[in-house]
């Protein structure tokens, strides 16, 4: 059985190029938020950030908190990043939950962001441990007073049969259901699944699976760095490792099967990363392969007569100045502007960036501007989890760097 790997591409992708438009200058001031020390403190943050009301950041990392295996790395900690009461001030951050791996509670939560509902309650996924060390759905209640401890609750453990295993994120759908992926599990090959998660009538959580992965046309692998996309119509659009982009279609008739349909089936091999959607329906994703230097490339899948879709390459890294391997989500500004980052390579000691690519404005290219290169000292090293925006500064996390090297919480600022 595959089983909690991450796919290593030893393979290429010829792409035409049609953007390689690239300004060095950076636009914006990085400023380090919250240093990790490892050990209990949690070390290797993967935050997609959400946010409160009060400006409160929620986010996981993949190591630290409780020693669970052999690895002694920990097996990852959900933590709160409060603003400071006056500016100046310091960042405090809060521990929730420190996953134990014991055989209930789960471990190595997975990247993508978490999800709070009305009450102020996360919901997330581990990508192992739980009753059968395959993954879990987990909730995180919040105190009723404050600076009480929030209760963790696993809801669901994978099996690692027919339910699939290493889940990826959670996201809601239109009939108030979570849905998301798994990487494995699912058919007898183990190709993953795309399932959906709510309560019955009778008020029980139930994993249902909507879709088992084929490795066929359809592909393989959705990975678990990804959350999938929603549209209007309740449509999940997802990439699977293997470089497919797929649709999953709610029946017209309740109870019936689900369709999926493969929009695209050679955009490169190693897309981690997950789709997001415009107004028009036009869907926009970065693989952390292929170009003509092997460096990468962000895309865009634009409906078409039909019922085809049509792949355009927006922008093809170099691995030079304009960085390497973006693996993340991106996520738009009003402008319709997009924004990134990459694991490595910069203008500085190559520790990785955050860009933004400008769309033209009377045709020709996409224009990429760095916005901040990581120097891989105090500020971070080899950024990761999509970047985050809240008043016009974006929030971010880096693998590593800072003291010890157990990575960071930065914005970046005009």
């Amino acid at each position: 059985m595959k089983r909690n790997a991450r796919l290593q591409s030893a393979e290429r992708l010829l792409v035409i190029v049609i953007a390689v438009v690239f300004c060095a200058s950076s636009a914006l001031a990085e400023k380090v938020l919250y240093t990790f020390q490892g050990g209990s403190d949690g070390g290797l943050p993967l935050a997609n950030f959400i946010s409160d009301k009060a400006g409160n950041l929620y986010g996981v990392t993949a190591n630290g908190g409780i020693i669970c295996d052999v690895s002694q790395l920990g097996c990852g900690t959900v933590f709160e990043l409060s603003p400071p009461a006056h500016n100046g001030g310091k960042w405090t951050k809060t521990t929730l939950h420190k996953f134990a791996g014991n055989g209930s509670d789960g471990s190595y939560p997975a990247p993508p962001r978490l999800l709070m509902d009305e009450a102020g309650n996360l919901y997330g996924t581990t990508t192992t441990g739980g009753l059968n060390d395959y993954g879990t759905i987990y909730r995180l209640t919040r105190p009723a007073k404050s600076h009480g401890a929030w209760k963790e609750k696993v809801l669901y453990s994978f099996k690692a049969g027919s339910d699939g295993l290493q889940p990826g994120g959670l996201v809601l759908g239109l009939d108030g259901s979570y849905y998301g992926v798994t990487t494995y599990g699912g058919d007898s090959e183990g190709d993953g699944t795309v399932f959906r998660f709510g309560k019955t009538a009778g008020g029980a959580w139930k994993e249902t699976v909507l879709y088992r992965f084929q490795n066929t046309t359809d592909g393989s692998a959705p990975s678990d760095f990804q959350t999938l996309a929603v549209d209007k119509k309740g449509n999940l659009f997802g990439t699977t490792l293997v470089g497919t982009a797929f649709e999953i279609s709610p029946p017209a008739t309740k109870g019936a099967h689900w369709k999926e349909s493969t929009l695209a089936g050679s955009i490169g091999f190693g897309i981690y990363a997950g789709l997001i959607l415009d107004k028009a329906g036009n869907l926009y994703g970065a693989n952390l392969n292929g170009g003509l230097d092997g460096a990468g490339f962000v895309f865009e899948l634009s409906p078409a007569q039909g019922g085809s879709w049509i792949t355009t390459t927006l922008y093809t890294f170099t691995g030079a100045g304009d960085g390497r391997y973006p693996y993340d989500t991106l996520i738009f500004d009003a402008k319709g502007n997009l924004y990134g980052t990459t694991y490595s390579f910069g203008p500085g000691d190559g520790a990785g960036l955050a860009f933004k690519l400008t769309p033209p404005q009377n045709g020709g290219d996409w224009t990429e501007t760095v916005l901040y290169s990581f120097k891989g000292g105090t500020d971070g090293a080899s950024p990761s989890g999509s970047l985050f925006e809240k008043s016009g500064t974006l929030y971010g996390t880096t693998q590593y760097g800072g003291t010890p090297n157990k990575g960071t919480v930065f914005s970046l600022l005009p």
